[in-house]
């Protein structure tokens, strides 16, 4: 007949305790990893965003003051950090905290799709809003009636491509078509004799700014040949 064996009722215990110990700790391993994970999916969205975003900061980066230039710099910077530290990220510590950086990954890559879109559109206008404005000024004239059109076609051209901020190369090639559109059209107002001094009573006009001293002998010369000259009022 077998002997029996006698356990000892603390070394159980102690056995036990370990095993619960381990147990946990594998949990909470598991816990922290399938915490990362979730938080890497769910920013799957914004992290392919930010890589559009990326593209503009070059085209945008000549008009952004520097404090937004700075803040950009820090946005995409977190970014690229998040993505070290998930690919060291061993232990349950680690997990959690790259778990918790990633999950402020689409907050921050909001940020930086407002400070692209600040600085885009601040290029569209500085390039393109004057030639719109004078668009509306030349509809009013008869024989720029149908160059007025062009302008203002472009200025909604223009503003379309500002509201875009979804593919950086075609982005900058649209741009630059529109500015050889531009120079068109201005061409083609110089064609029809306007300088420069009638180009900024027209622009001064479209601002409601034009006064007395806009209205040159040039400008009365140009608006007379075209029975425009009462078509407009300007200040004292």
């Amino acid at each position: 007949m077998a002997e029996a064996v006698d356990f000892d009722p603390l070394e159980r215990l102690e056995s036990l305790l370990g095993r619960i110990e381990e147990e946990k700790k594998r949990r909470r391993l598991g816990g922290a990893l399938d915490a990362a994970v979730r938080a890497a999916k769910s920013a799957e969205s914004a992290i392919a965003r930010m890589d559009q975003l990326a593209g503009f900061t070059v085209l945008v980066s000549g008009f952004l003051d520097q404090l937004d230039k700075d803040q950009c710099r820090r946005l995409l910077s977190a970014t690229k950090e998040v993505g070290q530290f998930l690919s060291c990220a061993t232990d349950v510590e680690t997990l959690w905290d790259a778990a918790n950086r990633v999950s402020q990954l689409p907050g921050q890559i909001d940020q930086l799709d407002q400070l692209m879109r600040r600085g885009w559109k601040a290029k569209i206008d500085e390039a393109f809003s004057a030639t719109g404005r004078l668009g509306g000024v030349l509809r009013e004239i008869p024989e720029t009636r149908q160059l007025g059109a062009e302008m203002e076609a472009l200025i909604r051209r223009a503003e379309q491509l500002g509201s875009s901020l979804e593919d950086a190369e075609q982005s900058a090639k649209e741009f630059d078509v529109l500015t050889t559109d531009r120079d068109r059209t201005k061409d083609k107002l110089a064609e029809l004799g306007a300088g420069e001094g009638v180009v900024e009573f027209l622009l001064a006009v479209a601002e409601q700014a034009a006064t007395l001293a806009n209205v040159t002998a040039e400008v009365q010369g140009w608006l007379d040949d075209r029975n425009a000259l009462e078509r407009f009022k300007v200040g004292l």
